[in-house]
């Protein structure tokens, strides 16, 4: 790689997407497992007055978060995804520039 190129280092980059893609595979079970968890016990809420003033609020919260929990494990898949497709695009971008090079400054001939 020279100072004036810019290179992608394909091999490094698709291990780290697939590190993501794990790491995001692990938080999505934990937080099923948590979440499973909070449900269960959700159900021993709202006994008494008091306990059910709270749960008229709690079971709001309780279902935005479990919704936002929901949606941010799925984002280092999509993240893996993206990054494994702009490894594709870098590859295809890569091979057509330098046929595109070549066809408006091809190398002089030899001798």
């Amino acid at each position: 790689m020279g100072d004036d190129a810019i290179d992608m280092d394909t091999t490094s980059t698709a291990e780290a997407m697939s590190r993501i893609a794990t790491a995001g595979q692990a938080m999505a079970g934990g937080w099923r497992a948590a979440g499973a968890e909070i449900t269960g016990l959700g159900g021993q809420l709202g006994r008494g007055d008091l306990g059910a003033a709270f749960l008229a609020g709690y079971r709001d919260l309780a279902a935005r978060v479990a919704g936002d929990a929901d949606h941010r494990c799925q984002e280092p898949g999509q993240l893996a995804a993206a990054g494994a497709a702009s490894i594709d695009a870098y590859r295809s971008a890569d091979a057509t520039g330098g046929d595109v090079i070549l066809a408006v400054d091809p190398p002089a001939p030899p001798g």
